[in-house]
């Protein structure tokens, strides 16, 4: 199932709204029984004892790792080709990387680099690779600015690009908000806020993300990975899920689906749709199949033609003086989902609001790579040196929930071969996306192939 009950329950202030929430309801229920066996996912690991040296990676080994690596994910024969299966020239492609835990224990910027030069050998436009973080402070902190000058791309943080009304995140979870935070200072909303909002460098500027990822440590749940990093990293009004283990474990796999899936359409697009002669099936998230429902709840309980229903709902939400998204509910046979209708007339794909039992389209987050070269397996925030040790070696797949149930694993025998206490809190939360549909969470079910360093090349 693709979100929590508690989310669809928004709905229930009208009979109308209560019979939506009933049909969702009954379909979360049937997709949770019908959840097919997760299939095995891979993972290629590349190991090369000379990738470091004193703690200081070795670009062009690391560079070769990634180059020898990349074919094998894919099944194609050189890296400009595993590449242009992932991406194309036309995409904007943003590298995630963890730049606030500095440039050891977060995202080595020689990782960056290698991918960056990969990207721009395999015919990527400069211009159209954006190094991002949740913040560019952080980011010129870690040395990104001085890299991305260097080889002419971008450089984006998600706090300076604002944050979008909606998609929303809602829990019932509330804390003071942040500098940064979409609402903060705002007289009107100085109170506390329930909302995170995701981004607008997702929904408006990156088509695709390559999602990059130190091995490191958490001092509450253990350890901290993919999901935790895209999902938190994206959004607005996080400091709350630091206070609740039981929220942040329901929050993450959410704010990643969103992050990985959201985004806006803009008005002309939405108008262009919904004409007599417009596909208003270009509007949604996913096609559906069998037979389908679709409801306004403010117009009727009956479920009505998808075109009448998203009209009603654009001309609700345009309507004089009205600042409210308005929602339909899309009900198939196996796929349930709200989608909403913006006050400037454009719409809103909220993914983290998807149940189905069906593929979803092609996710945002084309690759995960788990940057191992170094673990900072204890006191992460300090950047302690000699809380971190060299492994040499680099993760990728595409499941970003095998790879971060395989980091947890490391650090928890690294911690224990040291006689340090072990955490596995953040465990829970990967069972939880596990369930959703979003990875596996048994190591058994992980396919890992290793492959042996090559000699690096200097290609520059």
């Amino acid at each position: 199932m693709f979100a929590n009950t508690q989310d669809l329950a928004k709905v229930r202030y009208s009979r109308a709204g209560r019979i939506l929430f009933t049909f969702a309801l009954g379909l979360g229920f049937s997709l949770s029984a019908q959840a097919p066996n997760p299939k095995k996912s891979r993972i290629i690991r590349v190991r090369d004892a000379e990738a470091t040296r004193f703690l200081t990676p070795n670009r062009d080994r690391v560079r070769a790792m990634l180059d020898h690596a990349l074919p094998k994910v894919t099944g194609q024969t050189t890296p400009r080709a595993a590449w242009r299966t992932l991406v194309t020239p036309t995409d904007v492609i943003g590298l995630k990387v963890d730049a606030q835990h500095g440039p050891m224990a977060g995202t080595r910027p020689a990782l960056v680099e290698a991918v960056a030069r990969s990207l721009i050998a395999a015919g990527i436009p400069v211009r159209q690779i954006v190094i991002w973080d949740s913040s560019l402070e952080d980011l010129r902190k870690a040395g990104y600015a001085r890299m991305a000058k260097a080889l002419g791309v971008r450089l984006a943080g998600a706090r300076e690009a604002g944050y979008e009304s909606h998609p929303h995140f809602d829990v019932t979870l509330t804390h003071p908000l942040q500098p940064g935070d979409r609402f903060f200072g705002k007289p009107e909303e100085t109170q506390l806020q329930r909302l995170s909002h995701l981004s607008k460098l997702l929904t408006r500027e990156l088509t695709c993300i390559i999602n990059l990822h130190p091995l490191i440590a958490h001092p509450v749940t253990g350890s901290r990975g993919h999901l935790d990093a895209l999902g938190l990293d994206s959004v607005d009004n996080t400091s709350r899920f630091e206070k609740s283990p039981h929220h942040r474990r329901l929050a993450v796999p959410n704010l990643f689906l969103m992050a990985a899936y959201s985004r806006t359409l803009p008005p002309a697009r939405v108008a262009a749709a919904l004409k007599p002669q417009g596909n208003a099936r270009a509007l949604l998230l996913q096609p559906t199949s069998g037979k389908e429902f679709f409801y306004y709840n403010k117009t009727s309980d009956e479920a009505m033609p998808l075109a009448r229903a998203l009209r009603d709902a654009l001309k609700a939400a345009t309507a004089h003086n009205n600042t409210k998204a308005q929602a339909v509910l899309v009900l198939d046979e196996m796929t349930a989902w709200r989608q909403h209708l913006l006050p400037h007339g454009g719409t809103v794909l909220g993914a983290h609001q998807l149940r189905t039992d069906r593929a979803l389209p092609t996710p945002r987050v084309r690759l995960c790579i788990t940057d191992a070269l170094l673990c900072q397996f204890h006191l992460a925030d300090t950047r302690r040196a000699d809380y971190a040790t060299t492994l040499n070696e680099l993760w990728l797949g595409t499941d970003p929930v095998a790879l971060d149930m395989m980091a947890a694993e490391r650090i928890i025998k690294l911690r224990k071969f040291v006689k340090l206490p072990t955490r596995t809190e953040a465990n829970e939360m990967r069972r939880a996306a596990g369930r959703m549909g979003m990875g596996v969470t048994r190591l058994e079910d992980v396919e890992i192939i290793d492959l042996p360093a090559r000699p690096s090349k200097n290609r520059e």
